[in-house]
């Protein structure tokens, strides 16, 4: 955009801060926006409270660790996410029937209704 005095003078364009009493080509003062512009003030960073971490609870020393029930838990989340990426999380695998809120809230790798 170009830039002309609102006093006389030839237009030109300008760069950087303009002196008050200027006026863009349609005859609005730009000394107002100026000034509101200096007004302006940075918002606050949003604080987002980061919760504690809970370690991870260790099994009694000697105690040894079932990798067929971990590598079984494993499969299960991988089968859940495939379900939810396909859009048939939400449904019973057999019946096709829609799961509840509930039973995924309390078991989210389910893919069956109960009574199924």
């Amino acid at each position: 955009m170009r830039w002309k005095p609102s006093i006389g003078g030839s237009t030109s364009a300008v760069r950087g801060p303009r002196p008050h009493g200027w006026v863009d080509g349609a005859g609005v003062s730009l000394s107002a926006v100026d000034d509101d512009l200096l007004d302006i003030q940075p918002a606050a960073p949003e604080t987002v409270p980061v919760p504690e971490t809970v370690p991870a609870a260790e099994p009694p020393a000697g105690t040894p660790l079932d990798l067929d029930a971990i590598e079984t838990d494993l499969a299960d989340v991988e089968i859940a996410l495939a379900r939810l990426e396909s859009g048939e999380y939400w449904t019973c695998e057999v019946t096709g029937q829609p799961l509840s809120d509930e039973l995924l809230a309390a078991k989210p790798t389910a893919r069956r209704l109960a009574a199924s």
